[in-house]
């Protein structure tokens, strides 16, 4: 909850690979895995068709959420000083 309204995030977890063998890209096999997550806890858990728009853009999402930030020295400066007010 962010400032009192539900958020979500959509997550990608696999895409379907055309290099793998038929069957186990099947839509069957899929929702076995899914079926199998769920059962060792993982909730909230969908299937959707792969539309190449909609997974594209999600990754682009997901990279930029994880995008590293580099640490810069007024950064570092500030890390000192907490670090020398706790101390003393």
């Amino acid at each position: 909850m962010v400032d009192g309204r539900l958020t979500g995030t959509e997550v990608v977890l696999t895409r379907a690979d055309s290099r793998c063998d038929a069957s186990g890209c099947s839509e069957k096999n899929v929702r076995r895995m899914a079926q199998r997550m769920r059962a060792i806890g993982i909730e909230n858990l969908h299937v959707n068709a792969h539309e190449k728009k909609r997974y594209n853009r999600l990754i682009r999402e997901q990279n930029r959420r994880h995008k590293e930030r580099k640490l810069t020295t007024a950064d570092l400066a500030k890390m000192t000083e907490q670090a020398e007010e706790l101390g003393t």
